[in-house]
């Protein structure tokens, strides 16, 4: 850290130090010396929500808090903030995701709470999102991605106890824009949606299987399902029908 750099990160412990000491004589040393230290902490906070606000308007140009555990940590807060306003939940959910997380190592998640819950992302959030994610993709520890993809499908489960197709694959679709790996996004998915199947899971596949493997696995299904055989289930046909045609949409 530079002086100059060093003289600013300093600059609100000194400043409580020297209102703290001016406090002392009216209500004593101790009222005042903590008087002082929450005086300190308010303009640390202030500090650091402008440093933050600077940034994640535009990562390219203004550098990342000075205070962040991690690279990236900045910009997960300012992710999971908008997409918790993209899905019509207030952004301090986005906080408490995040410090709920079980992947979240403990400091990391105390101080991406706390930022979360200071940024309201404002203008054009397609905008705001598509900035933050390739700054993210870029930037971020790769160990911020496993809880990018708990914090996203922590809040889809606030947003909706129930997952179908099209939320899974719109919540997937911005992790995998993120670099989140395919297989901790459906970890992720696994816990807040235990019950959930994707097409895979339907067709009894693993994830990325050949295409003539979809195929294969379509039509044992099929005649195993259908209405007009001896144990036709058309629920289970229609889930497998289903899933083979949005694989098959993916890959052409």
């Amino acid at each position: 850290m530079r002086p100059t750099e060093a003289a600013r990160a300093g600059t609100p412990a000194l400043l409580g130090a020297l209102a703290g000491g001016i406090l002392a004589g009216f209500y004593g040393v101790p009222a005042g010396a903590l008087l002082g230290v929450m005086g300190a902490e308010i303009l640390r906070t202030q500090r650091l929500r402008a440093e933050l606000a600077s940034y994640l308007e535009n990562p390219d140009s203004s550098p990342p808090p000075r205070s962040e555990p991690a690279p990236g940590a900045a910009l997960l807060a300012g992710l999971a903030a908008a997409e918790a306003r993209r899905l019509g939940i207030p952004p301090e959910s986005a906080g408490q995701v995040l410090r709920d997380s079980a992947s979240a190592p403990r400091g990391l998640a105390a101080w991406t709470a706390r930022a979360a819950s200071a940024v309201r992302p404002s203008g054009d959030l397609d905008r705001s999102i598509a900035v933050l994610t390739a700054a993210f993709d870029g930037r971020a520890d790769r160990a911020l991605r496993p809880l990018a993809a708990d914090a996203f499908f922590a809040l889809r489960r606030m947003n909706s106890r129930d997952l179908g197709p099209g939320e899974d694959l719109d919540t997937s679709s911005r992790l995998a824009a993120l670099g989140v790996p395919e297989e901790e996004a459906r970890l992720a998915r696994a816990r807040h949606f235990p019950d959930y199947r994707d097409d895979w899971d339907v067709l009894g596949l693993p994830p990325g299987s050949p295409t003539d493997e979809v195929r294969r696995a379509w039509k044992r299904l099929s005649r195993l399902h259908h209405p007009d055989g001896p144990a036709g289930n058309e629920e289970k046909f229609r889930e497998a029908r289903e899933a083979y045609e949005r694989l098959s949409r993916a890959r052409a």
